[in-house]
Order: C-alpha cells, then sequence, then structure tokens
C-alpha cells in the first residue's frame, strides 16, 4: 500500500480497474469526503522539527573551533 497526499479537500471519486483471473473488473468509489491538512503548515512542521539539527551543528562547529590546537603547538610536539 502506498500514501498519496490528495491536492484539494473536498468530495472525491476513486475508479479502480483489476485484472485477475477471473478476468477484468472495474470499481468506483463516489463522494469520499476528503478534509483539509490537519495541523500547522508543512514549512513551518519541517522548520521546528530541523531546529535541534541546526543547533546540533551550531554546538559541534563552537566546539570545534574552541578546542582546536594551534599549527604553532602541533609543530613544538
Amino acid at each position: 500500500m502506498d500514501i498519496k497526499a490528495l491536492p484539494a479537500d473536498g468530495p472525491w471519486t476513486f475508479r479502480f480497474t483489476v485484472d485477475g483471473p477471473a478476468g477484468r473488473g472495474e470499481g468506483e468509489l463516489n463522494g469520499i469526503p476528503v478534509l483539509t491538512q490537519p495541523g500547522p503548515p508543512l514549512a513551518l512542521s519541517w522548520s521546528v522539527a530541523g531546529l535541534p539539527l541546526v543547533v546540533l551543528f551550531a554546538v559541534l562547529t563552537i566546539a570545534w573551533r574552541r578546542n582546536r590546537i594551534p599549527r604553532e603547538e602541533l609543530a613544538a610536539l
């Protein structure tokens, strides 16, 4: 099974065609109600979800820059 987001809300009609050992069959589902997307807009959701990753990269970059050994000290070792 696959999940697909429908582009608009409102009533939808789904048409199916199935080929099987007993022959071909066709069907139709009429008036399936599709609601609007629940929750906040998708861009806002991804932005909030990505914040911890951005903060992690910032913390790692700051820690890396503070703990680097200068080249002069490396040459002395």
